[in-house]
């Protein structure tokens, strides 16, 4: 008989499993510190506050929900266990559908103007993303490398809709032919887009394009097995050259950003968001090689080339990473997203049709849409119908998700989900208050952003470096005190400097109080992270 003690170890019981669970959720609540909780509470206040001025209670109450089911789905997806994974891409579905109905807003009132349509824009993005930071205040999900993964599933739970959709249309041979040549034409039309631009899209494809190859390049390049490929002799001269060549990647994609904002202003300037426009806002000698470059299919077609090589060569490095280390628990992480948006959007399609929403929604494309698609849309039975739309709010809200975390990119710190987006949320909410005519509520919505933003981080720095039942309440009461004080004398600056101008030069008094408000919180969130 055995005398080890392993021997006599037995598994832990269900209920141990749960204490356990119940201790270790204990442990994290308990490094959360009020500073954090704080970060959130204070950008909560000026999100409620700028947003009922300009969407209504209603609407800003919606806005910061979207941002809350993303932050849920998000702290979902980042899990390593394949039922936390599924449940993720399930929250996503009325994520997606939130922001579908929340996006309605800014389109409305884009009917009246376009600034108005900008500022709700503006307000709807800024006060969702205090909703998102808001319910993960405190916590350490997503870091950078979490994001990105929890992208890449949300990207895989739309792979379940597109094959419940697919089983559904396969027996009716029409209808899937008809689906499949939409698919094509639209793939061709873009691939067109891509190649030689309407002159209303050049000056924005081009930018929008040479980011896209360089983001591409990049993850191909963080992929290739070094290891595995080059000899531990010429190992460390090929890393520095990778390196160099990832480095490069990055300048493109802040150039490209640059050059967006570049091209928007001068169209803005010459009158048309068009290539006319461009030209005409630009300087003479430098309006046509502009022109030339936008609109060049040489460099397009070799942008596009570097790009599907760039993702064939990613995915297939990926793929055969996979199948050599493919265990069950690893197939489970792959399949669960998949899975988790299947399930959701059969549920979701099932709801649409037993209300009849989907019915409803079908007679009502049937309407609107051409002679040529008629017999399409009419040919969707309702459940499929919702399928597709429960497929279209994956769609929004994995666009959400990579513009998330493009944003996190650009801010270029591990931390920009958390304090660093909460402060920019919140001054962007600043400005849309300054910009409608609140100039009291802009400027004390300026000092709090940068109160959300030292309170996020000083908070976080006493998670990470004290234990968890440390006592440090007093010290946190303290630094928001003197955050606030730094905020009040950056807005009373901008104040007293807009005054000057304003009173010293012919300048539009919003215009320059804007762009003082605008430059002194840069600053000062600049030089408090020094």
């Amino acid at each position: 008989m055995s005398t080890s003690p392993l021997a006599e170890t037995e598994p832990p019981t269900r209920r141990e499993r749960l204490r356990a669970r119940l201790g270790d959720a204990r442990r994290r609540l308990g490094r959360v510190r009020a500073a954090s909780v704080g970060s959130g509470a204070v950008a909560l206040v000026v999100a409620l506050v700028v947003g009922r001025l300009v969407l209504g209670l209603g609407a800003a109450v919606q806005a910061l929900l979207t941002g809350a089911a993303f932050a849920a789905a998000v702290y979902a997806l980042a899990s390593d266990r394949p039922p936390v994974q599924a449940l993720g891409a399930a929250l996503l579905l009325p994520a997606g559908l939130l922001e579908l109905a929340t996006l309605g807003l800014p389109a409305a009132a884009a009917a009246g103007s376009a600034a108005s349509g900008l500022a709700v824009l503006a307000t709807v993005l800024a006060v969702g993303a205090v909703g998102f930071v808001a319910a993960l205040s405190g916590s350490d999900v997503p870091d950078d490398g979490q994001l990105s993964r929890a992208n890449s599933r949300a990207a895989s739970a739309l792979t379940g809709p597109a094959v419940l959709l697919g089983v559904l249309l396969v027996p009716n041979l029409g209808l899937a032919s008809q689906v499949t040549g939409l698919v094509g034409e639209f793939a061709r039309t873009a691939f067109g887009h891509l190649l030689a631009s309407p002159p209303d899209l050049a000056p924005f494809v081009f930018p929008v394009l040479l980011a896209a190859t360089a983001i591409l390049l990049r993850r191909a390049l963080r992929a290739v097995p070094l290891d595995v490929l080059v000899a531990s002799e010429r190992r460390e001269a090929v890393v520095t050259r990778l390196a160099t060549v990832e480095r490069a990647a990055g300048v493109t994609i802040g150039t490209s950003l640059v050059l967006l904002v570049g091209f928007l202003a001068a169209t803005a300037a010459g009158g048309s968001f068009d290539l006319d426009g461009l030209r005409a806002g630009l300087p003479e000698g430098l309006a046509g090689p502009t022109v030339t470059l936008v609109t060049a299919t040489a460099l397009r077609a070799l942008l596009l080339l570097v790009a599907a090589v760039s993702l064939l060569v990613a995915t297939a490095i990926r793929l055969f990473g996979f199948a050599r280390r493919a265990s069950p628990q690893s197939v489970a992480q792959r399949l669960a997203p998949a899975l988790g948006g299947m399930l959701a959007a059969g549920v979701i399609a099932a709801l649409l049709t037993t209300s009849g929403v989907a019915g409803s929604l079908q007679e009502r494309l049937a309407a609107v849409v051409g002679p040529g698609l008629f017999g399409l849309v009419s040919g969707f039975s309702p459940f499929a119908l919702g399928v597709a739309v429960a497929g279209l709010a994956l769609v929004v809200a994995g666009a959400a998700l990579r513009t998330l975390g493009f944003v996190v990119l650009l801010l270029g710190t591990r931390r920009a989900v958390g304090p660093a987006l909460a402060g920019l949320a919140t001054f962007l909410l600043a400005a849309v208050a300054l910009l409608v005519g609140a100039g009291g509520l802009a400027f004390g919505a300026a000092a709090l952003a940068i109160v959300a933003w030292d309170l996020g981080e000083y908070g976080r720095g006493l998670g990470e470096e004290l234990v968890a039942d440390a006592p440090t309440t007093r010290a946190e009461v303290t630094h928001a005190v003197g955050s606030l004080g730094v905020g009040l004398v950056a807005v009373a600056a901008a104040l007293a400097v807009g005054a000057l101008l304003a009173g010293a030069a012919a300048l539009p008094s919003s215009v320059g109080l804007l762009a003082l408000v605008l430059a002194t919180g840069a600053s000062v969130l600049l030089l408090t992270a020094l």
